[in-house]
């Protein structure tokens, strides 16, 4: 039922687009060949400057010269859709961001049906003093055509901002169509893929580059104090004579004079008496 719906509206968008041009293009001949006829100096100005304000009209229209081809799409679509590939290799704060970028595409092609929708009043009333209300109304229609396809191309940067560099130049050179990167991207992808590319890789990778070897030389240390104790002694457990020399023991002088030491001395000298 959905998709059915948008194909009667985007039917409907191209019917009335042709509609508008045709009638315009009527009207305007038609006030050239009054103007030819009058005499005056306004008319003869009005005169000059109706070709140039009928091609401006047309091409705002139709969409169909110059600048305006990028405009079609957006004037018969509605906002085009993120591909399944991409959409699963963005995290989730971007896919929402581009969903609210989504709604105000839907929201200025709302204003762009209410305006064609007072195109079609105007132009069924065939007075030709809404001449100018409907040059101003196709004015306001050419600019939010261009302001939706410049949402398309914020949305194109925002997501290419969050996917494998190596691939951006070329999602890059898709076109927008239905899907904001062209219906092709799958053809695209495996073309990368064959150059030794993977879809999978997409997704931005943050690895920290780590130096193994810088790493091992910081925590280089010597030998453990304990482990050189134990090495200095022999299998009995004494030390050797160097060892012995390097660490003379304490003389009685050097020793530190305790309770028990003081009893120990006072039994040997009364031995020796």
């Amino acid at each position: 039922m959905g998709r059915s719906r948008k194909s009667k509206s985007r039917k409907e968008k191209d019917r009335l687009a042709d509609e508008i041009a045709r009638l315009v293009e009527r009207r305007l001949k038609r006030k050239r060949r009054n103007d030819y006829t009058s005499s005056s100096d306004e008319s003869s100005r009005s005169r000059d400057s109706l070709p140039e304000r009928k091609k401006r009209r047309h091409i705002g229209v139709t969409g169909t010269k110059g600048s305006r081809d990028r405009s079609n799409s957006s004037l018969q679509d509605d906002p085009p859709d993120v591909n399944t590939e991409v959409k699963s290799a963005v995290n989730e704060s971007c896919r929402n961001r581009d969903q609210r970028i989504v709604h105000k595409q839907e929201k200025l092609n709302a204003c762009m049906g209410a305006l064609a929708g007072a195109l079609t009043t105007l132009l069924t009333r065939k007075n030709d003093d809404d001449l100018l209300m409907i040059e101003a109304l196709s004015d306001a229609s050419r600019l939010l055509v261009d302001t939706i396809h410049d949402e398309s191309a914020i949305r194109r940067s925002l997501i290419l901002a969050n996917v494998n560099p190596s691939l951006k130049d070329t999602l890059a050179t898709t076109e927008i169509d239905g899907q904001l990167f062209g219906k092709n991207l799958s053809e695209v992808m495996k073309q990368a893929q064959a150059t030794g590319k993977d879809v999978r890789t997409l997704a931005k990778k943050n690895a920290i580059p780590t130096n193994v070897s810088e790493k091992a030389s910081k925590n280089e240390k010597g030998p453990s104090r304990h482990l050189s104790r134990k090495q200095t002694r022999t299998s009995n457990g004494q030390r050797p004579a160097a060892a012995a020399r390097d660490h003379p023991r304490r003389n009685d002088k050097e020793r530190p004079t305790t309770q028990r030491n003081k009893s120990s001395y006072t039994r040997s000298s009364t031995k020796k008496h």
